[in-house]
C-alpha cells in the first residue's frame, strides 16, 4: 500500500501513528493514515517531492538505511535553490525550509558533504521546453552523481508550474510510470 506523508509547520498530530517509529518524525509534522493492521514489511521505498527529498536524504544520514530499500526524489533541489526558485519559496514556503534549500546553506553543505546513501537512488527532474528548469528548480540541482537520473520534458503551456504538477498522474503520467517501474524493480516489500 502507498501512504501519503504530508509535512509542514503545523502542530504535531494529537495522536501518534503506532506504525511509524518516532524517529521518522524529525522536527516536522509527519502524519500517515493509520493502516488497519501493522504492515508486513520491514523496508519501505520513499517517494518524495522537492524539499521532501532533502528531508529523506537527511533521514538516511541520521538514522541509516536499514528501514529503506530505495529513495525516489521528484523535483528535489539537491544542490539548492536560487533566483526565481528562492523568491517563489519565500512567497509560498516556510522561511526556515527556504533558508535550508538555498544554495550554499549549512543544511545542504552537511547533506551533500556527509555520508551518502548506498541504497538505490532515483531522481526525476522536470524541464520546460527551451529552459533548464521545471519552472522552479534547475535540472542540474536535481541531478545526483550516485543516482539514476531522469529528465521529463514538457511544453509547460498549461499555466501551472511544472514543478508542482510533476506529482499528478493526470498531468505527467511519465513520472507515475517511472515510479511504478522503480517499485516493480525493487520487488515485493521485504
Amino acid at each position: 500500500p502507498l501512504f501519503p506523508a504530508p509535512f509542514g509547520p503545523a502542530a504535531p498530530p494529537a495522536h501518534a501513528n503506532p506504525f511509524v517509529p518516532p524517529r521518522a518524525r524529525l522536527h516536522f509534522q509527519l502524519e500517515l493514515p493509520l493502516p488497519a493492521e501493522p504492515l508486513k514489511t520491514k523496508k519501505v521505498i520513499i517517494v518524495s517531492h522537492s524539499m521532501g527529498g532533502l528531508v529523506s536524504r537527511r533521514y538516511l544520514q541520521i538514522f541509516g538505511e536499514q528501514d529503506v530499500s530505495a529513495l525516489v526524489m521528484i523535483g528535489t533541489p539537491n544542490h539548492g535553490t536560487s533566483g526565481t526558485a528562492q523568491r517563489l519559496c519565500a512567497f509560498f514556503g516556510d522561511a526556515d525550509a527556504c533558508a535550508d534549500m538555498q544554495q550554499g546553506s549549512l543544511f545542504l553543505t552537511k547533506l551533500n558533504n556527509g555520508k551518502q546513501p548506498t541504497l538505490p537512488l532515483y531522481t526525476i527532474a522536470g524541464r520546460c521546453k527551451g529552459k533548464t528548469t521545471d519552472g522552479v528548480i534547475e535540472v542540474t540541482s536535481v541531478y545526483l552523481s550516485n543516482a539514476n537520473n531522469t529528465v521529463i520534458d514538457s511544453d509547460c503551456t498549461d499555466g501551472n508550474l511544472f514543478h508542482s504538477v510533476l506529482l499528478y498522474p493526470e498531468t505527467t503520467p511519465q513520472v507515475f510510470d517511472i515510479v511504478q517501474d522503480i517499485i516493480s524493480q525493487q520487488g515485493p516489500a521485504q
